[in-house]
């Protein structure tokens, strides 16, 4: 008799281990795993089977998280009794030299027959020969009939062809980890990364709904948040200003860049180094592109912003961005407030937080610019307005089109700086002269034009300065553009594309396109 069999019905007393796990389930706090992603679901294959993806390497192997572990597993493979269910075990990270395997195992003991009968199939995806021989080696335990159920897949496109829902939707799903060791595996050295890749990418090929009411948040600043607002870090002294040195800061970016759920968290100054990176690699500034040009428009005034127009203007520009960018922004805002309460003891005040992150929400021009300090400072004011008031500058998720408050002529000006891009001049007198010849006839021009510019480049009126766009603050968001904004693999750009409509140098394209027309038009 094999000791892993289908047909097999499970001992009395595995039968009522099963059952006492079922109900200790119940009663225990199992979050989180949840949260990790341990088990997922991805909806139905194409034979309308249930699949559930495992993912092992998340558990540590200590034997009280494995006993959980097991209560967690067994509690949804329990719904799984009166339907067809596939499995998917994801070795990505696996080390089976602790408890993963004899946890597999006795969990596939303790199920009555009735459910081995439902599992038609096992998915063993990234597997190594190592590990198949760790398997294999349990051959002589297992029957026939489940040897069968096992098929090794190489690559995550052979599984992703077999779901119902499209491959980009379905992508999502599994954990950044078996993401990154896919695209590993295909282009070594060329696989999606953390640092560096941007936040539009992210937010569509990471999200966690973990943090009610957010959907797209990326899973990694959840990590981030979580560990810094825990109670052991949150009443550091001087938070945000802590530094690691090299080599820890190299082993902690590299650990979070592969996925690895066991990186050295409980180093502070590497946890809070990594996180200001978080934004610091970003190729695009936390804001967007025209962030540091919308606030140079506001020196340009006759009197100083007060902290209505400070606000109004960070919500102009958050609603520029994505929705998965809006919620990041707003769970970063919420989580800064979080840490500001406890300044007393980190001194961490919303100042001290905005003096410490405003380079990286809104990125200053690479060129020299005389008014950098006063614009810096009236940076640093919004941000930390709105870290002691994050719900007044949370946006609507659809970008907003209409009118942007408190444009003037010289938002309108900037609206034709594109147009000074496709014009091949001479010199920048005759330049500065087209645009603003252009700038004019943008002003008479109908709405429809005004409708077509704001929905491709929604920012662009409010990022705009109150200057000839030969001006450095108008070339800002020109020189910020980052050249490899888009990822390099293929599933990065299928999953990230039309999540990002205000960041991308495609939507300079469309903007540029359209003031072309109009400038066809009125000649």
């Amino acid at each position: 008799m094999s000791y892993m069999d289908s047909d097999e019905e499970a001992s009395p007393e595995m039968l009522q281990q099963y059952m006492k796990a079922v109900e200790m389930a119940q009663k225990e706090d199992l979050s989180a795993f949840d949260r990790v992603g341990l088990i997922r679901s991805l909806g139905k294959n194409k034979d309308n089977q249930e699949v559930l993806l495992i993912t092992f390497c998340f558990l540590s192997g200590a034997a009280d998280e494995l006993e959980k572990a097991m209560h967690y597993g067994l509690a949804k493979l329990h719904a799984m009794e009166n339907q067809p269910f596939v499995l998917i075990f994801g070795l990505a990270m696996t080390n089976w030299l602790t408890d993963a395997a004899s946890l597999l195992q006795q969990c596939y003991l303790s199920l009555p027959s009735s459910i081995k009968k439902s599992l038609k199939k096992v998915y063993i995806l990234h597997w190594t020969t190592a590990k198949k021989m760790v398997l294999e080696a349990m051959s002589s335990v297992v029957s026939e009939k489940f040897a069968n159920k096992i098929v090794y897949v190489e690559q995550l496109s052979d599984i992703l062809s077999t779901l119902q829902m499209p491959p980009t939707e379905a992508l999502t799903k599994f954990p950044y980890v078996v993401q990154h060791e896919e695209e590993e595996r295909l282009s070594p050295g060329d696989a999606i990364s953390i640092y560096g890749t941007p936040l539009a990418t992210l937010c569509a090929r990471i999200p966690t709904d973990v943090v009610p009411p957010y959907k797209r948040l990326p899973a990694v600043y959840v990590d981030f948040v979580d560990h810094i607002t825990s109670r052991d870090v949150i009443g550091t002294k001087d938070l945000f200003c802590l530094q690691a040195d090299c080599a820890s800061i190299y082993a902690f970016v590299g650990d979070i860049d592969q996925g690895n759920p066991f990186a050295e968290w409980t180093n502070i100054p590497a946890l809070i180094t990594g996180f200001r990176l978080l934004f610091d690699s970003l190729p695009t500034p936390f804001l967007g592109e025209g962030a540091y040009a919308a606030f140079s428009a506001l020196t340009k005034g006759a009197t100083a912003p007060d902290k209505t127009v400070l606000l109004a203007t960070v919500t102009q520009l958050l609603s520029a961005l994505s929705p998965g960018e809006q919620e990041a922004f707003s769970y970063v805002l919420k989580a800064f407030k979080t840490i500001s309460g406890e300044s007393s003891q980190n001194g961490m005040t919303p100042l001290k937080i905005a003096e410490v992150f405003a380079p990286s929400f809104c990125r200053p021009p690479t060129k020299p610019d005389a008014q950098a300090p006063i614009v810096t400072q009236m940076i640093v004011q919004a941000i930390s307005l709105a870290i002691e008031s994050p719900e007044k500058v949370t946006p609507s998720e659809k970008p907003t089109t209409g009118p942007r408050p408190g444009l003037t002529e010289a938002g309108n000006a900037a609206k034709a700086a594109p147009k000074k891009k496709r014009a091949d001049s001479s010199s920048s007198e005759s330049s500065s002269s087209s645009s603003e010849e252009e700038s004019s006839s943008s002003e008479d021009s109908s709405e429809e034009t005004d409708k077509s510019e704001n929905a491709t480049q929604p920012a662009a009126a409010a990022a705009a300065p109150a200057q000839p766009p030969a001006t450095p603050a108008a070339k800002a968001p020109e020189t910020n553009t980052p050249k490899a904004a888009a990822p390099k693999q293929q599933l990065n750009r299928q999953a990230s594309k039309g999540k990002r409509p205000s960041s991308s140098s495609s939507s300079e394209e469309s903007s540029e396109d359209d003031s072309t027309s109009s400038e066809e038009e009125d000649n």
